[in-house]
């Protein structure tokens, strides 16, 4: 099929990328590794990737088999269809009966029809989410249509590219954060580091989450006939296996749910969420893990907590930071208790993590939601989940606190009200 070609071809291409993002530290060389992979695996003949310049203007980065870039370059400030592009956020495809209006821009290109892919930050980024940070651009000489899964595809190599930009990004600003020569070395070494961390999980979240919806479908029927052969007259035998496997089954298809839940992009939007159930569905996906490394888990909700308004993506996403953090300070394992309770005379939810690790020394405490800053050994950690977690809270309008004694453990308690204020 069409479909395993294409992985079989794409898959190994992704791989390569991912294993030399950390080691090529120059931007245009990866976009350039990046575009290569693009246009070879889903057969394009030409292509550029093109950033915001110092200016908010799109300058051609690198490219292949373009011949007049200063023209492009040009049209890039002239033309309003780049910038509506970049605006919608979307995939836009423009076929050749479309090229009317863009006579001369078909000429220098030579191809038949173009497809362009805006490049956003991401929701965690420093850069501008209004301007964005580019788009890839690609074109086929022939009339064959690009395939929804071509589509998809050719968005798994944009998110490389904009972790590549945003990689780089780090890079830049810790240079200029830090003038000493001793700083920037060591800097940079532990930003090297994590950069190879960070694209080795952004390609392992891509596959998963593409996995994840692969055998979402397949799931859903094993349940639908396993409910049904309940219902039928089997024997006794045959019945015990089947209420055996049904659980398992349906725990499996709740773990996809999960990642795939987990893995979507979105913006910033509050709307009534169940802390409790956020906590549930971050456990569900770490849970195991924890039980391998002999910790225990503890709940204690509150279960008359009412609705709060939230962002339950972003949430998730502070919960789980924390729950890594107190694993981290147990390497021969301990205990996690999660409480929550909500303040009636106040209009808050509190949420509190409580450890049995380490704990952090008084002079580190005051410094932990520094952006990084961190108390993992050397090549563990680029010191971001803290910091981007308490910026999370406070774009709820709440605060997160920490109490910790070195040897005895650390509780991080966070408040956030029911609704936040307008001035948040």
């Amino acid at each position: 099929m069409e479909e395993e070609r294409l992985l079989k071809v794409v898959l190994p291409k992704l791989g390569e990328i991912g294993s030399k993002l950390g080691v090529v530290v120059n931007l245009e060389d990866i976009l350039k590794l990046i575009l290569k992979g693009i246009l070879e695996s889903l057969n394009f003949d030409t292509g550029l990737v093109a950033l915001l310049n110092e200016k908010g203007k799109l300058e051609i980065k690198i490219s292949q088999n373009v011949e007049d870039k200063q023209y492009l370059n040009n049209s890039f400030s002239k033309e309003e269809f780049w910038s509506q592009a970049m605006r919608r956020g979307k995939t836009i495809i423009v076929k050749k009966d479309e090229f009317e209006k863009f006579s001369v821009l078909h000429t220098k290109l030579k191809v038949a029809e173009i497809v362009l892919t805006p490049l956003p930050p991401s929701s965690s980024t420093m850069l501008a989410p209004e301007k964005g940070m580019g788009l890839i651009l690609i074109g086929r000489k022939n009339n064959q249509a690009i395939t929804p899964l071509e589509l998809r595809l050719l968005e798994v190599f944009a998110n490389s590219a904009i972790s590549a930009v945003e990689g780089a990004d780090i890079y830049k600003r810790t240079i200029e954060a830090y003038t000493d020569l001793e700083n920037v070395n060591l800097q940079l070494r532990k930003i090297q580091e994590e950069l190879v961390q960070k694209e080795k999980m952004a390609s392992l979240g891509q596959l998963a989450a593409g996995v994840a919806h692969e055998i979402n479908n397949p799931l859903t029927i094993i349940l639908g006939h396993l409910e049904l052969l309940l219902k039928e007259e089997i024997s006794q035998q045959v019945k015990d296996d089947l209420e055996t496997i049904y659980p398992e089954v349906k725990r499996c298809a709740e773990i996809v749910e999960n990642l795939l839940e987990y893995s979507r992009k979105s913006e910033f939007k509050l709307e009534p969420v169940a802390i409790n159930g956020i906590l549930a569905s971050t456990l569900r996906l770490v849970e195991h893990q924890l039980t391998l490394k002999n910790i225990k888990v503890i709940k204690e909700y509150d279960r008359g907590l009412p609705k709060m308004s939230g962002d339950a993506n972003r949430l998730r996403q502070v919960f789980n930071n924390l729950i890594w953090n107190a694993s981290a300070s147990m390497p021969k394992g301990g205990e996690i208790r999660i409480s929550t309770f909500y303040e009636d005379a106040q209009k808050n939810v509190k949420i509190i993590f409580s450890d049995t690790g380490r704990g952090i020394p008084e002079e580190k405490r005051k410094r932990i939601f520094d952006p990084f800053f961190t108390t993992a050994e050397p090549g563990r950690g680029l010191g971001l989940g803290l910091y981007v977690s308490y910026t999370i809270i406070e774009a709820h309008g709440g605060k997160i606190e920490v109490e910790s004694e070195f040897n005895n453990g650390s509780t991080f308690t966070i408040t956030l009200p029911l609704t936040p204020s307008r001035e948040q």
